[in-house]
């Protein structure tokens, strides 16, 4: 797993990014530019859940390797019940990240629909993981 060190003060600069990436996948959905928006709401996961690793841990998955997040997660000491569908979620939102961005198949209405519900959810989920700022 391959993993980069980071102050665990610094979760709010990925949270913040999180929150970012989302408003601009729902901007992009409203606006039917679904390959936008799947990106869009891909990275928002990737932030959020780097925010709770980061927190938590003091790492976050390498820029290359976003994959690693998914495992990262599962060393935080967490409950399983928690981190369980999480890492469903953000494997599921991760198997969108190379149509959306570099593949020349479109992505579907429906595909970016529920990558931002996807996002939303990761992104409320580690909210709940971080301290009131």
């Amino acid at each position: 797993m391959r993993t980069a060190s980071v102050d665990r003060d610094r979760y709010g600069v990925f949270l913040d990014r999180a929150v970012e990436f989302l408003a601009s996948a729902q901007d992009g959905l409203s606006r039917r530019h679904h390959q936008a928006a799947a990106s869009g709401a891909v990275h928002a996961a990737i932030a959020a859940v780097d925010a709770v690793t980061v927190y938590h841990a003091g790492r976050r998955s390498a820029p290359q390797r976003h994959e690693d997040a998914v495992h990262l997660l599962g060393t935080l000491g967490l409950p399983r019940a928690e981190v369980e569908p999480r890492e469903r979620q953000l494997m599921r939102i991760l198997g969108l990240k190379t149509k959306a961005e570099y593949t020349d198949n479109p992505v579907t209405a429906r595909e970016a629909a529920e990558a931002v519900r996807t996002a939303e959810r990761l992104v409320a989920w580690a909210r709940t993981q971080l301290p009131r700022s």
